[in-house]
């Protein structure tokens, strides 16, 4: 079975093929704030020009996430997706692991990674944004 990258623009190699990939993201010339994904006009302060690419932290906090009980197509459920805070900005998007270990207290650091997160029509595994909590500072008594 075959991998493909969703949305491969969004990372700085693609993570087929190197472990190193990092999300980029777009910093404004203008007014400096940094967003996922880049844009050509930016959001805050509307200037209509290509935004710096940024390679962003492999680190944030989680800011959110739920448990998807539903199945839909190319995903099975049950999964968690979640909302995680970078350092640089951004709040990113993406599936999450290790949940099914116990509630992960919002605001836990987590590591950013490439991973498998469904299946597309073709049935290829798509690769994308994946969050872990660090495991050092994982704590399982926390509220979700």
């Amino acid at each position: 079975m075959s991998a493909k990258v969703y949305r491969p623009e969004n990372w700085s190699d693609s993570p087929l093929e190197s472990g190193s990939a990092q999300l980029v993201g777009g910093r404004c010339e203008a007014c400096g704030k940094v967003f996922f994904p880049r844009f050509n006009t930016c959001p805050s302060c509307a200037r209509r020009q290509p935004m710096a690419e940024v390679r962003l932290s492999r680190r944030g906090k989680l800011y959110s996430y739920t448990i998807i009980h539903v199945d839909t197509p190319g995903f099975k459920a049950p999964y968690a997706v979640g909302y995680v805070d970078l350092p640089e900005g951004p709040r990113v998007f993406g599936h999450l692991d290790e949940w099914r270990d116990g509630p992960i207290p919002l605001d836990s650091p987590v590591e950013i990674y490439a991973g498998p997160i469904g299946k597309d029509r073709d049935g290829a595994e798509l690769i994308s944004v994946r969050f872990r909590p660090v495991a050092a500072e994982r704590n399982t008594k926390g509220k979700a």
